[in-house]
Parts: C-alpha cells; structure tokens; sequence
C-alpha cells in the first residue's frame, strides 16, 4: 500500500491587497488569484466597517450567519472548490482547530492528514503555477441579512486575504502534483426510512473524505442540521459489495477519536484513510463499476448535503 509522502517543505504566506466590500453586499465578486507556488490554503478575514442609517443599526455576524456566504475557485474555468461557509470552516475547525466567527475563513486544499492535525500532503496541495487563470468568487451576504436596525449601509468594512504556500523555488523539479477537487453536493432525502442515493456520488475519482451534514426540511438550510434525522450510512458497489456500513452516531464518535475534535451537531466526516493511504481511498472510477448505491437511513425527510475531497486520475509536474 502506498501513503501520499508528507515532505515537510518550506511554508510562506504572502498577502494580497485589502479589498472594500462597502458596495458588494447581496454580490457575487471576483477576485484574480496568485499563479506563482503550491498552496496550502486560502485564509481571510473582513473587519466590519460602521453602519450608517436606519435606527440603532448593528452587525449581526456569527459563525451561522456569515458575511461571506459561499466560495469558488476556478482553475482555467474548472471548478477546483466549491463550498458554502458552514461547510468549508466545519472542516477547517474540527482538522485544523479554526473555529467561524463570520468574518474569518480558512480554506483548505488538498487531501489532509487527518491523523496529524489536518496537515497538507503536499502533492496534493493547489498547483497555482499550472493555471493561465486562477479566480477566487466570494458570494457576500445582503447587508440586510447580516445587520440589524435597517441601516442603509456601511463605510470601512474590508476584506483581508492571504495565501498559505510552499515557495515554487522549494518544489523539486518534476515533483508530481495530484489534481484534486474538493466540491460541495446535496440531495434531498424525501422518505422516512432507507434513502438509496444512485446519483450522489459521481463516478470519477477516488474519494478521500467526505464531510457530511444533515438537515431537515426540503432545501441547504444551517439553521436546521440534526443528529436525530439520519441513523445509518451503507455504501453499496455493483448490488453486492458494502464498502462501509456506519450508524451515524459511532461516525461521529469515531472522529471524536480520530481528530481530537467533535464534529458540531448534523456534521459527521467519513474519512476512507485518515493516513493518505491510496489504496484506501474510495475509489469510483474502474470500468466495472456499474452502480453505487448510498443508503441513508433516516427518521424523516430532509436533505443531505457534503463536501466531497476528491482525487483525480490527472497529475501535473513542478
């Protein structure tokens, strides 16, 4: 069995220019991306400005109610991340201890080492280099949804970003880099019992993790995730073989194990190898593979939604 290799090169971080987002409440804006190393993770941060109008306005800003609502990078117009706030910094806080308040964000890329405190294996890390254009699109929370007091909008709010790197100068020289994707993807569970999910997961690559969120009612909705509506999770190849067959609640337990960190109420991650251990990955991509059934068990109806890491078959060299 062969682990994706952890080489300990050396880290930088390098800023980029602040950004006023006084005008880009209820928006959708893109931001030009860096193509120069290897990248670790995106990490920002926005200060909130003052209101003006309304009456008595105030920020009403919190881990469930962010002011950066969802993320994407494209690589060369290919999707490369893709994830709503709740769910990217779910993953950052129970791997890398860096909890939402909001405002921050850290965005993780790669595949993580989960049982050494979420750290990037680095031929796994973003290759920036690679890419003749490399975007990042913030979606920014109406001013209305994050305030209180009607204020008719703000002066000083501002976003702080930065990337965490290995120096291209560092990289060896034909290191290859695996083209990973970590995407977000939902379906609704509409009966009360087993659910047999065929289509939820796409069947081309290997999957590392998958960090899984339960909710009820009929759309993605934070305010409602539950550790009552799903019981059990069975993942079924060509009607005859179970990959794994979890109850919900030892899933969690298992992570509390695996991570030193309890997912929050409605998350569980599934971790195929906690090590970067290739073969142990799921891997969906042989040509006998005719179906995948995920079968989740439930005690209503409501929605499953998951960010999915995903390797593929494509390699890139430094």
């Amino acid at each position: 069995m062969s682990s994706l290799p952890r080489l300990n090169l050396p880290k930088k971080t390098t800023t980029y220019p602040s950004l006023p987002l006084d005008s880009d409440y209820g928006q959708t804006i893109t931001l030009d991306l860096y193509k120069v190393d290897l990248v670790h993770s995106y990490i920002f941060n926005v200060v909130l400005g003052s209101l003006t109008g309304g009456t008595s306005p105030a920020w009403n800003v919190s881990g469930n109610n962010p002011l950066i609502t969802h993320v994407s990078i494209y690589g060369d117009n290919e999707p490369l991340f893709d994830a709503d706030y709740q769910m990217f910094m779910e993953e950052s806080k129970i791997t890398r201890n860096y909890a939402p308040n909001g405002t921050n964000g850290m965005i993780l890329l790669g595949v993580r080492d989960l049982a050494k405190k979420g750290l990037l294996f680095e031929v796994t890390g973003l290759p920036a280099f690679r890419f003749t254009q490399l975007q990042m699109k913030l979606t920014i929370a109406a001013l209305s949804a994050v305030t209180s007091g009607s204020p008719t909008g703000s002066s000083g709010t501002t976003l702080y970003l930065q990337e965490e790197v290995n120096p291209l100068s560092v990289l060896p020289k034909g290191m290859p880099v695996m083209d990973v994707r970590k995407l977000q993807i939902s379906t609704a569970l509409t009966l009360t019992g087993v659910n047999d999910l065929t289509e939820f997961l796409s069947k081309d690559g290997a999957y590392a993790d998958l960090l899984l969120a339960a909710m009820t009612g009929t759309a993605v909705n934070y305010a409602n995730l539950s550790d009552s509506l799903i019981s059990e999770l069975k993942l079924e190849i060509n009607n005859q073989i179970t990959i794994f067959n979890d109850y919900w609640a030892i899933l969690k337990a298992q992570d509390q194990a695996m991570l030193q960190n309890a997912p929050d109420a409605g998350y569980a991650l599934k971790a195929f190898s906690p090590e970067g251990i290739m073969s142990d990955f799921l891997d969906l991509t042989p040509e006998d593979l005719k179906r995948v059934d995920f079968k989740v068990t439930t005690s209503g109806t409501g929605v499953l939604a998951a960010l999915k890491t995903e390797v593929f078959p494509r390699l890139w060299e430094v």
